[in-house]
């Protein structure tokens, strides 16, 4: 499962009631799930982390957030991988690479690489497109090749690695994410960033699709099967996130 959380440091998002019960809500939905393995993107506040400690009694295994204590005048990358099985290994790339006049320079965003039983698990969040797409995919494109090193000079060819989280491309640059990286990204068949019927999301309007599941197959590594990758939509009163979770059972 991948869920980008929306619970940005102050002063980006200021009220802490409201991420309070946003986290809640949060937790809420990841335990109706219940994924063996769980990507958070945007994990920036204390009411994240007070959401992780009160999910270690099923996800105990955990890697620490991306980026934190990296850089100056930065906060963390805010990604981090739990798991209810052993993490047996776990690695980090923090990029050097983002869109100057965004807020993604402000953050040493980056990917956890993780083992788990015998699968590899890459948990990351890429440059936002803000106010300048092409500018933004590109930094993208090199953001994605750090990941690529980092799987090929880390994980051996003949284990299987999948790639979870809020990668910022939509679907008409998927493909091109797709040759960067060496693998396939599955897309849910529902929007997972929607301002249309998701009163968080911005600008009115918008949707696409941003989060996704994938599987590394770049030189003859054996791709996991993935899907279907499924949307999970909000009830209730709280909405946890403008971003809406992806899931899908992962055989390897």
């Amino acid at each position: 499962m991948s869920f980008n959380l929306l619970q940005l440091p102050w002063p980006a998002q200021r009220s802490h009631r409201d991420k309070a019960a946003r986290a809640r809500a949060a937790e809420a939905v990841i335990r109706e799930v219940g994924p063996d393995v769980l990507v958070l993107n945007e994990a920036f506040s204390a009411e994240a982390r007070d959401m992780v400690r009160s999910l270690a009694d099923d996800w105990p295994h955990r890697t620490p957030v991306v980026g934190r204590h990296t850089r100056w005048f930065t906060v963390s990358g805010g990604v981090l991988v739990l798991s209810r099985a052993p993490i047996t290994a776990r690695h980090q790339v923090v990029f050097t690479d983002h869109c100057l006049g965004t807020s993604d320079r402000f953050a040493a965003k980056g990917a956890a690489l993780v083992r788990v039983d015998r699968l590899w698990v890459v948990g990351t969040h890429l440059q936002a497109d803000a106010w300048t797409p092409r500018r933004a995919h590109a930094v993208r494109t090199r953001q994605l090749t750090a990941i690529r090193r980092l799987v090929e000079r880390t994980v051996p060819a003949g284990e299987p690695v999948v790639i979870a989280g809020d990668l910022n491309v939509g679907l008409a640059r998927k493909a091109d994410a797709e040759r960067v990286l060496g693998a396939a990204l599955h897309a849910a068949p529902a929007w997972t960033y929607d301002a249309v019927t998701n009163p968080l999301a911005t600008p009115p309007g918008y949707r696409d699709v941003l989060d996704y599941l994938g599987a590394f197959h770049h030189g003859g590594r054996p791709s996991p099967a993935i899907g279907p990758v499924s949307v999970s939509h909000f009830g209730g009163d709280t909405i946890p996130s403008d971003h809406y979770p992806v899931s899908a059972k992962i055989e390897y």
